[in-house]
């Protein structure tokens, strides 16, 4: 296992696309909104904009450097807000605190993509994320010669969503060791 976020049993994927496809999958259903960040990595905004629509999920943007914008998208279906705690690649700073507190305040969860700060400068749970995805490859990593990202979720419930998305829809970790009971 992977503890990157405080104490809380992460575990490792294919890439961070796969960290967020599985938490979609694992976590929401058809008609539930997500309502993303408007400044984030191409292919998430890709799979927000044009893949996920396809498989009955509603999803729209708003500037996550704002609350209050992104407290104006809010729909009565959002059930999930993504952002990008350093969005990539224009480096725009979230609120994050500010939309962990709206996220909160209207019963969604908030996952943070923690990519371009890691765990080493910012740790997004200490300002209210539910649920961190950040990608090995890049910073962690350092050279881009491994292709992995890790998610972690605060509540064990959320956890076992996402892992049984993860042993359902596949992932190419599984064979290891450190990965057989993940959400332990």
């Amino acid at each position: 296992f992977f503890q990157a976020e405080d104490g809380i049993r992460d575990y490792k994927v294919t890439g961070v696309q796969t960290c967020a496809l599985l938490i979609f999958l694992g976590v929401l259903k058809a008609g539930d909104h997500i309502l993303a960040g408007d400044q984030l990595y191409g292919r998430s905004l890709r799979m927000l904009g044009q893949d996920l629509p396809r498989l009955g999920f509603e999803t729209s943007f708003a500037d996550s450097s704002d609350a209050a914008a992104m407290k104006a998208a809010i729909r009565p279906n959002t059930r999930m807000i993504m952002i990008e705690a350093v969005s990539n690649p224009t480096l725009r700073v979230a609120d994050v605190t500010g939309i962990a507190e709206l996220a909160a305040a209207h019963g969604a969860l908030l996952v943070v993509d923690n990519t371009f700060t890691t765990p080493a400068m910012f740790r997004p749970m200490e300002h209210g994320a539910d649920i961190v995805i950040n990608s090995i490859t890049k910073f962690l990593a350092g050279h881009s010669d491994v292709t992995l990202g890790y998610v972690a979720a605060r509540d064990p419930g959320l956890r076992t969503a996402i892992y049984d998305a993860a042993v359902t829809w596949g992932r190419s970790e599984e064979h290891t060791s450190e990965l057989q009971s993940p959400c332990n």
